[in-house]
């Protein structure tokens, strides 16, 4: 369905530098109403990337992108695992740099991206703190889009699928408790709106944060309980106004995370 990777003659040296290179793996769901056309693009830009070692997990049978990512994870071969979203698609440099960063720094436990959000009718870049730690990420509302995510093939990081959304939010507090996390400050990452997207269920975000708070709200400190419940209270008024909140609710995120 998809075409392979193309292969570009080297020499020798070459050949055995390129065997050295860890391999990644990239873990894309794909499932309900996931279009052809947009996994395409999805597809086009792992195998436009200037880094060659890569194999491609699509997962076409799940209940949710959570449980599709944990089931790449199981399948996954590779040192690294990198995630991305079907409507989402990378800048051809994205693994390499993050491979780059990983294999300098052992305990970095994810790495992540600048990225450049095209959703809720209107264009922002999103970009987290060069080194985020858990005390930032407590504090904050979520840390960065899932397509932008690294992190080790180790075993122990898994997306917690009880969740009705925030999962990567979720993972990312899971893995800064015990190691650390880096941001490459360029754009490498782009999300695209589609329909169905999960950033507006409104009901599935609601139980989300509930669910987050219940899980993590003995770690937060206490002007985090407000902005929890600040949240709930945007994320109903998503019922009325639609993803046109967004446009109030993201400048008051930037502005409560950049005073922190």
């Amino acid at each position: 369905m998809f075409g392979k990777r193309r292969i570009v003659p080297m020499s020798v040296i070459e050949c055995i530098k390129e065997a050295e290179k860890p391999l990644v793996s990239v873990v894309i769901p794909c499932f309900g109403n996931c279009q052809c056309v947009l996994l395409q693009r999805a597809v086009d830009s792992v195998n436009a990337q200037t880094y060659e070692n890569i194999e491609t997990l699509i997962i076409t049978e799940a209940n949710s992108a959570p449980e599709a990512r944990n089931k790449g994870i199981a399948l996954a071969k590779g040192k690294y695992i990198a995630f991305l979203d079907a409507d989402d698609e990378w800048d051809k440099t994205k693994i390499a740099m993050q491979v780059e960063y990983m294999e300098a720094h052992p305990s970095c436990g994810l790495c992540i991206t600048w990225s450049r959000d095209d959703r809720f009718g209107m264009t922002r870049v999103c970009m987290p703190k060069p080194d985020p730690c858990f005390a930032d990420l407590i504090r904050s509302f979520n840390l960065s889009s899932t397509s932008s995510y690294m992190i080790r093939n180790n075993n122990q990081h898994w997306f917690y699928t009880i969740l009705s959304s925030g999962q990567e939010y979720d993972l990312a507090l899971t893995i800064s408790y015990w190691n650390k996390i880096h941001t490459i400050p360029r754009i490498l990452t782009h999300q695209h709106a589609t329909e169905g997207q999960i950033s507006c269920n409104w009901g599935k975000k609601i139980r989300g944060q509930m669910q987050l708070y219940k899980k993590w709200y003995r770690a937060m400190p206490p002007f985090s309980h407000l902005k929890t419940l600040g949240l709930i209270t945007m994320f109903t008024l998503g019922y009325v106004f639609g993803t046109k909140i967004y446009k109030i609710l993201i400048p008051l995120k930037e502005m409560y995370e950049w005073k922190q």
